[in-house]
């Protein structure tokens, strides 16, 4: 990290603090940057300059804000100072997510300052640098938020908004998914498409959404006498890990001696590429949708994801945006209502030549 890094944050702060709020101590910053006390004192020496801080003797440094915070009568005439707080991993649906929040935001005049950090300490420790902010969005990434993170979180920020369903109640409002609709969509269709031996591929860490979608599966299985455990594929991964060859791997140890696979076609969440879970499965022997026919629960918007080939089922990454945006401002127009869960919907985009079991014809409702 260069020592403008320091600078660059602490002008980004400036830029979202109201007149009047503190600029986090030597203290902090040095041990935010690891970076030694001279690096700090110059980078506060140059702000200085610019006039966005000023130093008041036995108080502390204070940012030189545009205005006073305003008060709640009076925000909503205003722009509000966001927070966005995310993991620094790298997953492209999240990323356009909010690059789509950002411009609309944005175009309404709000401040926004974007950070991200790699675990709850780090979190913790970068949130002790920031003034106070209006509203703070989570996105986290499928990692779970401590109980310590979260209070740090609701000491900065009036509210909190939460991109997908890791965190519900506790004064957080939520927007996401549960898989569990998107799944049975998913059953039928295959259902339909001549296929009676389905699997289902996710992870295997702990996550609401996900965990509804393995209920649906179950009860699917165990309706048809079928033992659950024998179809579910459960990857000790999240979809930055290299999942798509994980999950390559693992389908192909399901084969049998005569080398075929024990199902027909599998549901599966959570990859990135559909490109390269091809390539993977190419490489591996399994050919598509001869061996194995396949729907992706993702986001259909995102053609990296279905590759203009896979079938795709769940929320779109524009919905996600805009179900954001909608809730923060619900959330504005009543502070005090009671914490909220917007529910998206799903979507489609279906590709039947790469599910259609060979030698089968559609069935009919």
């Amino acid at each position: 990290m260069s020592d403008d890094a320091v600078y660059t944050h602490l002008h980004n702060l400036a830029g979202t603090a109201f007149s009047g709020d503190k600029v986090p101590s030597v203290r902090q910053l040095m041990k935010q940057f690891n970076r030694s006390q001279l690096v700090i004192e110059r980078a506060l020496a140059r702000l200085k300059a610019e006039r966005l801080i000023q130093a008041e003797g036995g108080r502390g440094t204070f940012f030189v804000g545009r205005s006073q915070k305003p008060t709640r009568a009076t925000a909503s005439s205003v722009g509000r100072s966001i927070l966005i707080l995310r993991r620094s991993v790298s997953i492209r649906q999240g990323q356009v997510v909010l690059e789509d929040l950002r411009e609309q935001l944005t175009a309404e005049g709000h401040r926004l300052l974007e950070v991200s950090y790699t675990d709850a300490e780090h979190a913790r420790t970068v949130l002790k640098t920031m003034p106070k902010f209006d509203t703070c969005i989570i996105q986290n990434s499928f990692e779970p938020v401590s109980i310590d993170t979260l209070a740090a979180i609701k000491h900065k920020a009036d509210s909190i908004v939460f991109h997908g369903l890791g965190i519900t109640g506790s004064e957080v409002d939520c927007v996401g998914h549960e898989w569990g609709g998107a799944i049975s969509q998913a059953l039928r269709l295959l259902e339909k498409s001549g296929h009676e031996s389905i699997a289902f591929a996710t992870t295997a860490f702990p996550n609401i959404a996900n965990a509804m979608g393995k209920r649906r599966f179950h009860e699917y299985s165990s309706s048809r006498g079928v033992d659950p455990a024998r179809f579910l594929i459960e990857l000790s991964k999240l979809p930055h890990e290299d999942y798509e060859e994980g999950l390559a791997k693992e389908i192909e140890s399901r084969r049998g001696r005569d080398g075929k696979l024990p199902f027909t076609a599998l549901i599966a969440w959570g990859v990135e590429s559909g490109a390269r879970l091809r390539r993977h499965l190419n490489d591996g022997g399994i050919s598509l949708p001869g061996d194995l026919g396949i729907v992706l629960l993702g986001h259909p918007d995102m053609r990296h994801e279905h590759d203009d080939f896979f079938s795709i089922i769940g929320p779109t990454a524009a919905a996600q945006a805009k179900g954001l945006h909608t809730l923060m401002h619900h959330r504005w127009r009543e502070p005090s209502a009671p914490s909220m869960i917007v529910f998206l919907e799903s979507e489609t985009n279906i590709s039947h030549s790469s599910i259609q079991r060979i030698g089968s014809a559609n069935k009919t409702d």
